[in-house]
């Protein structure tokens, strides 16, 4: 478990191997990162979707976008907040929350949504 904000998100794990669970949740997308605390990550996209299994995966046309910009394509790692019964607009709440905490550097670049399409 790894937390942001105060709220606890899954393990990071490679997107490459993801299978996630068809529910509504907040994810961040992670680099490893040696100065991370209390675990060796740091968050480079936060973001949510109303369903991680079928939109979270690296052939996903925005998950491309976001790793080639960033230069992390075959880095990236996923930790996920799974969020069943919690409306889209609270989620976005809590994503904006954390993406001004831990200013997320492909959060902050033009033309990058924190939403992820049903």
């Amino acid at each position: 478990m790894i937390q942001l904000g105060g709220l606890h998100f899954t393990d990071p794990r490679p997107l490459v191997l993801f299978g996630g669970a068809p529910l509504p949740a907040i994810f961040s997308l992670m680099v490893f990162d040696v100065r991370g605390s209390p675990q060796p990550f740091r968050a480079i996209f936060i973001g949510q979707t109303g369903n991680a299994a079928a939109r979270l995966d690296i052939d996903h046309p925005a998950v491309q976008a976001w790793g080639e910009q960033g230069g992390y394509l075959g880095l990236l790692n996923i930790s996920l907040l799974y969020m069943p019964h919690v409306r889209e607009r609270e989620r976005a709440i809590l994503v904006k929350r954390l993406v001004t905490q831990y200013a997320p550097e492909l959060n902050q670049r033009t033309g990058f949504r924190s939403r992820v399409s049903d």
